[in-house]
């Protein structure tokens, strides 16, 4: 009793300081509409001993590493490994099948509110899926950007069911009007 009033204590003095650097190491709160500090997080299929030997990424066709693009997935799942895996790892090789493209995972924006989930998410390549995300990755000059995205998001997340597989498109299109804005 005595202790925890002396922790309470002592925190009731410094919540001003705690304030400060919980401020400081979030840093601006608009700051995910950039697209991160990408590390290309070195997991290869042996780091990966716990994820499902499931995973797989095949190009269908060569694309233009001076080009901006958007890549959809399906299914979102409960919390899409399959395309953190694939598109914020080397773990199905995509810096081999597309030479020359990064990619961008988008999420939801109140990910990046949490302070330290939020700086390991952007070393990921992972980018807030607001609208100001999408223009800025594919407006940068020089191409070479890939905007992934959740093409059900969150209600489809949400509807995962074992063996079942529902694509949640209708109201969801908001993507594809800003991709043929952006060419």
């Amino acid at each position: 009793s005595g202790f925890l009033r002396g922790i309470w204590g002592f925190l009731n003095e410094i919540w001003g300081l705690l304030t400060g650097i919980l401020g400081f190491i979030n840093g601006i709160w608009g700051f995910p509409k950039g697209f991160g500090h990408p590390s290309r997080i070195p997991l290869t299929p042996q780091r990966l001993r716990g994820f499902p030997k499931t995973f797989r990424l095949v190009r269908t066709a060569e694309l233009d590493p001076c080009r901006n693009y958007v890549f959809g997935f399906h299914p979102h799942g409960v919390l899409a490994a399959g395309a953190f895996a694939n598109f914020c790892t080397e773990a199905t090789g995509f810096g081999v099948l597309f030479p020359g493209l990064r990619p961008h995972l988008l999420t939801l924006p109140c990910w990046f509110r949490l302070p330290l989930l939020r700086d390991y998410m952007l070393s990921g390549g992972l980018v807030s899926s607001e609208k100001a995300s999408l223009e800025f990755l594919l407006s940068r000059p020089g191409g070479g950007q890939v905007a992934v995205i959740a093409v059900g998001g969150p209600p489809e997340s949400l509807d995962a069911r074992p063996g079942a597989l529902r694509l949640q498109l209708l109201g969801r299109k908001g993507f594809v009007r800003i991709a043929l804005e952006h060419g």
